[in-house]
């Protein structure tokens, strides 16, 4: 019985037999009142007919009222099944090895080359130029064995330091731009840059809840080599040429180790996950309604 017949009838659930009555009278002599009353006008009062038959006596008003109510409790259930369904979240893809390899470069490109435009407003860019020149003109006389491998190394260790030391401002202006947008821009695109948009990509958290900056900066330092290049700024600062060679060779090592660790976590975990997505509590998945469409099926 799937008939509302208080609706049909226009009484509450709580009318008394008197209300149902009258308003059934009332139905009737507008019905009647019509000469030639429509299809639809006839099939509608047939259901009133039907709705006061049955809610004018008490045994049958009392059997619908109990297989209506059954009836009503499981269309809110039916409900809330399909209200849940709606809020369920599309599951997630996780992004593909290559588009996250290609967004990294084109972010890492991006931010190199705003780098150098701005840093060749500053006079150390032209020492960093010569010194470059330096380094290939040694690497020459070694080739050519002008020098031997003692006199490369002495002189390559030296131009390495020079060339921190004038390349401190550079790196500041690196981390800045590396900061400002891997960490602020990405957290106001809703984990994309310009990249992972190319790429149809984006950063989501691990465990559902909502990205903070933090979040972005944690997996930044580790990724953008932010922390590591802070590292080296302080050290160039304050250790002498004998000792900061060993320091930058050592963090290096340490910084390519965990770069090639966290390659072999996003090509082989089933998350794709590297060192630096547990570190921000973040993931990488795929952003486009044809990946959507892929996983859910």
């Amino acid at each position: 019985m799937n008939k509302d017949y208080y609706k049909i009838l226009g009484v509450s659930k709580e009318a008394s037999s008197k209300e149902i009555k009258e308003r059934y009278q009332k139905l009737k002599t507008k019905f009647e009142s019509d000469p030639n009353p429509s299809k639809q006008k006839i099939t509608r009062f047939k259901h009133v007919k039907e709705a006061y038959q049955v809610l004018s006596k008490k045994e049958t008003r009392e059997e619908y009222d109990k297989e209506y109510v059954q009836n009503e409790n499981v269309l809110v259930e039916e409900k809330k099944i399909e209200d849940k369904k709606e809020e369920t979240v599309e599951p997630e893809l996780k992004a593909y090895f290559v588009p996250r390899v290609l967004a990294y470069l084109l972010d890492v490109m991006l931010i190199s080359f705003v780098a150098s435009l701005i840093f060749m407003i500053f006079p150390q860019s032209e020492n960093v130029a010569k010194l470059t020149e330096q380094q290939e003109k040694v690497m020459e006389q070694y080739v050519s064995q002008e020098i031997d491998s003692e006199q490369y190394l002495a002189q390559t260790m030296d131009l390495s330091y020079d060339m921190a030391y004038q390349n401190v401002i550079y790196v500041i202006i690196e981390v800045t731009l590396a900061l400002g947008y891997f960490v602020v821009f990405q957290y106001k695109t809703g984990g994309k840059t310009l990249g992972k948009w190319l790429m149809h990509i984006k950063v989501v958290s691990a465990d559902g809840k909502e990205l903070t900056l933090n979040n972005y900066l944690y997996r930044a330092l580790l990724l953008q080599a932010i922390l590591l290049n802070i590292i080296l700024v302080i050290a160039v600062l304050l250790l002498s040429k004998s000792y900061y060679g060993s320091f930058e060779l050592c963090f290096e090592s340490v910084q390519s180790i965990l770069m090639l660790a966290t390659l072999g976590m996003i090509l082989f975990r089933k998350d794709g996950r590297g060192i630096h997505d547990f570190l921000g509590n973040t993931k990488v998945v795929m952003d486009g309604s044809k990946e959507r469409k892929l996983c859910v099926n």
